[in-house]
């Protein structure tokens, strides 16, 4: 196995198609579906399942990702140790919420992220739509209700408590589960 072939696998994680990842790259297309055939055959698994809309990880693939990730920034590392620069992150993150969590919640914690970290570009996507995190869409997704995805792995940030405001002479509240 190549760290070269596992560049190419992290790059097509991330875009999702063999022509964005050899952009991202410089290297054609062909040139990636030769390394990640290559790569296949080499771990004797196979790493993407190949749909319309592109390349999405197989459970293997997500294992490898991992470890990918992890090499990756390893070999970041020594190659900042090597040249004398400071570790700092770099790159870009795409984070997806509703519109008012991100104005209100995300916004001013992005804003001292991005004075910490000036050289990580963050883009916030705050429209309806919801964003996969398997197909690659977002790299963190804040959502009200539960992820369906089997292999998205959440956790509870927060717990919001709501309530209904009216007049004092107004009708009472009742009590309910929201259904009605």
């Amino acid at each position: 196995m190549e760290w070269s072939d596992l560049r190419i696998f992290l790059a097509i994680a991330r875009e999702g198609t063999l022509g964005a990842a050899a952009r991202r790259l410089g290297l054609s297309q062909p040139t990636m579906g030769r390394r990640l055939a290559a790569l296949e055959a080499a771990v004797s698994q196979t790493l993407f399942q190949r749909t319309a809309e592109g390349f999405v990880l197989t459970h293997e693939g997500t294992a490898v990702l991992a470890h990918a990730e992890r090499m990756e920034e390893e070999a970041l590392a020594f190659e900042r140790r090597l040249a004398g620069a400071q570790a700092q992150l770099d790159g870009f993150l795409r984070i997806s919420s509703s519109d008012w969590f991100g104005r209100l919640m995300l916004a001013p914690v992005l804003a001292e992220f991005g004075r910490l970290h000036p050289r990580v570009c963050v883009e916030l996507l705050t429209d309806a739509r919801l964003y996969s995190l398997p197909r690659r869409e977002a790299d963190l997704v804040f959502r009200i209700r539960a992820f369906d995805e089997p292999e998205v792995i959440s956790r509870r940030l927060l717990h919001i408590p709501y309530a209904v405001y009216g007049p004092l002479d107004g009708p009472q509240a009742v009590e309910g589960d929201g259904q009605g």
